[in-house]
């Protein structure tokens, strides 16, 4: 019997009670893990969104920024490479990302779903993703918060951010409560030094050169929405439960 055919009769007879039916059809045959691909420009407010979503879901937050900054605080081979790419502002190769990628998203805590924060970054690593994903029965969903390069420069240039938990701040309207000391975990606020004028320039170029084509592939293979990030956190957040509410897994049942 397929599982379309059993859901519509679990349907019929158990009407009143559609979380059992979808954990049945779940059970019968295991929904496809989400790939939540979170995109836009360098400070446009991936990070804070996926933050927000995983605690929602209990997606894991894979952020390429954090696992290669990970690599540099162990003084890894490959970490003293990424840190001189990034001081300069250029993007680490594609194979390193991907490779971390790979790995991390075998862990158990990837079965259900992730959000990738931060890749893919280039045409080539989108479709070596999309490759990875579809053999491995991965459903990609990509969302691009769409936001002004005048503002992103705006937020980057008085952006600080915990060098202990990441939490960001930003110097005019949302400072610490006290002065070089993050409010969650204590740790040191700190400027990172990529978000200088210069480098924001030269981010913001590279992102519109070799990004932007990512967005007509993702387009024409129906994964891609586009969000106003322009909007409040909590606007910009409504916006994407709107989206993924076309997939979830109980959804995906019917």
């Amino acid at each position: 019997m397929s599982r379309k055919l059993l859901c519509w009769i679990l349907a019929f007879l158990t009407v009143s009670n559609h979380s059992l039916i979808a954990d049945i059809c779940c059970e019968t045959e295991k929904c496809p893990a989400i790939a939540l691909l979170l995109m836009g420009p360098p400070g446009g407010g991936k990070g804070v969104q996926s933050k927000i979503l995983s605690a929602k879901y209990g997606w894991p937050q894979i952020s390429t920024g954090d696992l290669l900054r990970q690599q540099i605080k162990d003084c890894t081979e490959l970490g003293l490479k990424v840190e001189n790419l990034t001081k300069s502002g250029q993007l680490v190769p594609d194979s390193i990302i991907l490779d971390m990628i790979f790995e991390r998203i075998q862990q158990p805590d990837c079965q259900k779903g992730f959000i990738l924060d931060g890749c893919p970054r280039t045409l080539v690593q989108g479709q070596l993703l999309d490759q990875h994903f579809q053999s491995h029965h991965i459903k990609t969903v990509v969302l691009v918060l769409d936001v002004p390069d005048e503002q992103i420069k705006e937020r980057l240039l008085h952006r600080i951010v915990c060098e202990k938990c990441g939490t960001p701040y930003h110097t005019k309207t949302l400072p610490p409560k006290q002065e070089g000391i993050c409010d969650r975990c204590q740790g040191n606020v700190i400027k990172r030094p990529d978000d200088s004028d210069a480098i924001i320039s030269d981010r913001l170029k590279i992102y519109h050169q070799q990004t932007e084509p990512l967005f007509e592939f993702y387009s024409s293979k129906g994964y891609l929405t586009r969000i106003d990030g322009t909007l409040s956190k909590e606007e910009v957040s409504e916006k994407i439960e709107q989206v993924l509410t076309h997939y979830t897994c109980e959804t995906t049942c019917q």
